[in-house]
């Protein structure tokens, strides 16, 4: 009878070949049975020391323990890597600049605004060695990590109605940077009007409504948004809402550049915004949507609330059924679909119909009873509680906060 040697040979490529029955052996090692002894008197198998011991003999080890590291073993020395936060990418000379100037209304970037750098990236990015450059006219607002290279600050502008004053900045910095393009929001509290304005200042065609951005070509809408025009990019491009990508990923550099403030005496002296009653605001166009639920039982806390913050009334579909608010205060498919920069929902579980709605929502405050509701898990900031008890907590905190001021 012929016994074969059953030891494991070295590969013909010289890679030590897997010996299984060997890690069985490491596992059945004295060191490894070390969980003490069982009822029969077996010494029990330690499931922790094997894998500490397979770890050492090379093998790798995964760290599930949810901090999103990843521990690699090689012999007896182990590795860490964590995810590092990204460096800034840094355009020191660029070739050409693509000017982007977003609202900031308030001094913070709206969605709009985000897209309309990510136009100016898309437009930078076409060619060799572009650099974004954005005019700042809050001057509070981090555009770096939008995708902005280059930020000119006109603070001193500020956020009054100085139409000319905007326009002047405009003409200077294009004079200064010499763009290859500038793009504008087709809409907004500023964008629309200043791209027009620039546009006839300097005697420029302007492509409205702009659809899609590219390298290569815009599609501009005209004849009242009903056809498509398809041209080679202006100098001059409004760009309309959603029509073009926010950056993602590493963020840019947003180095300032020294910039003087061209004096324009315009004549005209800013009173500051007319206040409006909030609940004469159409939905659609509301900024700040308190909406209540089914969860909403004192209706005279949720009416005071809405006064004291300032915000639109808004009610899901089952509110407005039951006749506690007007239909024209719906929100949802089946109601008004909505854009606010905040949208706080009181008692407000979260039907499909309802979250379509609220799709294109900044920022989703929710305040349930429960913690696993839809809008719940779609919401930026979830309270759990009773909603009366919650509305007035918070205006105690409102009126204690006036008192102070």
């Amino acid at each position: 009878m012929t016994v074969r040697n059953r030891r494991r040979a070295p590969h013909a490529t010289g890679t030590k070949r897997r010996n299984p029955r060997a890690e069985r052996d490491i596992n059945r090692s004295p060191s490894a049975m070390t969980g003490g002894t069982g009822p029969t008197g077996r010494r029990r198998y330690d499931p922790r020391a094997a894998r500490g011991q397979m770890a050492d003999s090379g093998r790798r080890r995964l760290d599930r323990s949810g901090r999103g590291q990843t521990v690699v073993s090689m012999g007896s020395a182990a590795t860490t890597q964590s995810a590092a936060e990204p460096r800034p990418i840094v355009i020191d000379q660029p070739a050409f600049y693509i000017l982007a100037v977003p609202d900031c209304a308030d001094g913070r970037p709206s969605s709009q605004d985000r897209d309309i750098l990510g136009a100016a990236r898309t437009l930078a990015d076409a060619g060799n060695g572009g650099a974004v450059v954005a005019l700042d006219f809050g001057g509070r607002a981090a555009l770096g990590p939008l995708g902005a290279d280059r930020v000119i600050d006109t603070s001193s502008v500020g956020d009054d109605y100085t139409p000319e004053t905007r326009m002047a900045c405009v003409i200077a910095a294009i004079d200064l940077l010499a763009p290859a393009h500038v793009v504008f929001p087709d809409a907004g509290i500023n964008g629309g009007d200043l791209a027009r304005r620039v546009a006839a200042e300097r005697n420029q065609p302007l492509a409205t409504h702009c659809q899609r951005v590219a390298g290569d070509q815009v599609i501009s809408r005209v004849d009242g948004t009903k056809s498509e025009v398809y041209c080679t990019p202006p100098l001059l491009i409004a760009v309309d809402a959603e029509s073009a990508e926010p950056v993602a990923g590493a963020p840019r550099e947003g180095r300032i550049i020294e910039f003087e403030t061209p004096e324009v005496d315009t004549g005209i002296r800013d009173l500051g915004p007319v206040p409006v009653d909030p609940a004469s605001i159409p939905l659609a166009e509301a900024d700040f949507i308190l909406a209540a639920g089914n969860g909403v039982r004192d209706w005279e806390t949720f009416h005071e609330l809405s006064r004291a913050l300032g915000a639109s009334e808004g009610a899901s579909r089952v509110v407005c059924d039951a006749g506690d608010m007007p239909r024209d205060r719906q929100v949802g498919a089946s109601g008004t679909i909505v854009n606010p920069r905040c949208y706080v929902a009181v008692g407000i579980s979260g039907a499909p119909q309802h979250l379509q709605g609220i799709t294109d929502v900044e920022n989703v405050v929710a305040i349930d009873v429960k913690a696993n509701t839809p809008m719940q898990k779609r919401a930026d900031l979830g309270v759990v509680g009773d909603a009366s008890t919650i509305m007035k907590a918070l205006l105690r905190r409102l009126e204690a906060k006036h008192e102070a001021a």
